[in-house]
Order: C-alpha cells, then structure tokens, then sequence
C-alpha cells in the first residue's frame, strides 16, 4: 500500500516539476525578446548572465554571443550534462531549431533525457559513455559532430584540458569550458587519468580539471579568443577570432586575469564527503600533495602543489 501511494506522489510531482520547468523557460523567453543587444553591448559578458536552466547564469550569455553571430539555429556539442536538467546548452535546444549532441556518463542517460517533453521535436543526439582524450574525436566524427560546431561547451570535473587537447583547430565559433580558479595563475591541469572521479582523486573536491591560463593558452592555439567568464568565476567564455570584430565588448588584458580568479564559493570537503566551507588558503594547503602537470614546463612532468605554489 505504501509503495503504491509512494508511486502516485512521484507521479503527481513529476507533473508539477514537468509544469515549473515550462514556466522557466517561458520566462526566460520573455527576458530575451526584450533585451537589445545592439544597444547593450560595450560591457563584459558576465553582464549578460541570466540563469533559465544553467547554473550560474550561461544561459544569458550564451543567448547574447548567439545573437551576436546571428545563429538561429545552433549547432552544438555539450560534454557533462548529469540529467540535462541543469546544463548551459538546455535552453537554446528548447528555444531554437537546434542540432544538438549531449555526452555524459550518467547511467541511463537517455532515459532521463527523453522525459523532457521537447525531446522528440527537437534533434538531439544522446551519447551515453565517460569521455577521454582517445575516444572523443571518434565519439564527434560517428555523430557527425566533427566540423561546422557553433558552441561547443565542456564541464566534466576533470580531464577537460586533454580532451580540448584533442580537438582540431578552427573547430568551433563559441566555447565554454570550466575552470578551477583555485589554481590561481598557474598553467596547470590535472593529469590525463581515464575515468577521473575528482571525489576519488582528492577527498576535498577540490583538485580537478584545468587553471583559467591553461585554457586560454590551449585555446589561442586553436584560434579562440578570450572574453570572460559568468559571475561565478569558474566558467570561461572564447570566441573564435574570425568573428572577434562583430563584438563590442571589452576584451580582458593579461593584466586583468585576477578578475576572473577572484571566485567567493567555497565547496571544500571532509573525507565523510561533509562541506567544510574553507576558504581560498586553507583550501589551497588541503591539496598540497596532490599531483598536478605543469603546462608551463611540459606536458608529462607531475608536480605536487605545494611545489608550485611554494606553500
């Protein structure tokens, strides 16, 4: 008796959190169709941020570059979905005529994707499977996501740079892809480990993915450009320089880099997996052993933090 009650209240909820999701996106439409970006354009992108389905903002600034380069019908890749409940490409697969391939490794995924009710009008591809530096250019050329990628975003907590790495150059108009600020200034980025669990490689949560420098010296060498970052500091925005001119924005300085570092949230753990809210510091000594790759020196060569930072 009780599992079936148990059934009919998920069911119920289903229904109304089905019904909350129409209405932020409906919202969200609203907020857009009244936004002038020909008059609005001489700031920087984190100006521009406004949350519908990503999750500090994306969805804004991604709508504004859109715009800009005058895509109405994106094309777009999308490593680390979870659900693809709360995601940066999301919205712009339910507002546009998008051509669209998500990649995750969330069991089920498909299942999950399709009880979103816009799945089958739209053309969304779903690839089910943990990705790598060795299996991502034949994931995209299967998909036929191989060329001609208006945004191309990457969250995966972990192996982000090499599987950047391993992308061809003049690949795409718009990246998003997310970094750790807490590595500050350094060009460093965690080592190429298949199957990275950031949980499993430091209890803290706290050493994954790639530092801010890391991703635009990679990134310049595939002819993108750097913009910015959303408000949360974790998130950069490139635009590839062949459409650099269409902008009027405010393009950061090398001198302006601590702008984007300057991050406020605080997601340190205890090894029972328990937030411990530490600050910058004390987050920074938490990770001193753990092994990181030096870009600035090679490729191959693990350094400890602690011998990067002098702590």
């Amino acid at each position: 008796m009780l599992s079936l009650i148990k059934k009919k209240i998920l069911k119920i909820l289903k229904f109304y959190l089905r019904d909350i999701d129409e209405l932020k996106f409906q919202i969200g439409n609203s907020y857009f169709s009244l936004l002038n970006y020909e008059i609005t354009q001489k700031a920087r992108i984190d100006d521009f941020s406004y949350k519908v389905f990503s999750q500090n903002g994306e969805d804004g600034i991604i709508d504004f570059l859109l715009s800009t380069l005058k895509i109405s019908s994106p094309k777009f890749v999308e490593i680390g979905v979870e659900d693809y409940t709360e995601c940066n490409t999301r919205y712009i697969f339910q507002r546009h005529n998008a051509c669209g391939l998500i990649i995750d490794g969330t069991k089920n995924l498909l299942k999950k994707v399709q009880n979103n009710p816009y799945y089958f009008k739209k053309d969304l591809r779903v690839h089910n499977e943990y990705i790598s530096s060795e299996n991502i250019f034949d994931i995209l050329t299967k998909q036929n996501f191989i060329s001609d990628v208006d945004l191309f975003s990457i969250d995966i907590d972990g192996i982000d740079y090499w599987i950047l790495d391993s992308l061809p150059v003049n690949y795409f108009k718009i990246v998003v892809v997310e970094y750790n600020p807490l590595f500050s200034d350094k060009e460093i980025t965690v080592p190429n480990i298949k199957n990275f669990d950031r949980r499993k490689y430091h209890f803290s949560n706290l050493c994954y993915g790639m530092s801010l420098k890391a991703a635009i010296n990679l990134l310049v060498k595939k002819d993108m450009i750097f913009i910015g970052s959303n408000d949360l500091k974790n998130n950069a925005f490139f635009i590839n320089k062949k459409y650099l001119n269409l902008f009027k924005l405010n393009l950061p300085s090398d001198s302006e880099i601590s702008y984007f570092l300057n991050f406020k949230y605080k997601e340190s753990r205890d090894e029972l997996g328990k937030l411990t809210y530490l600050n910058k510091e004390r987050s920074l000594e938490l990770i001193k052993d753990c092994k990181v790759i030096n870009l600035s020196n090679s490729k191959t060569e693990e350094k400890k933090i602690k011998d990067i930072f002098d702590l």
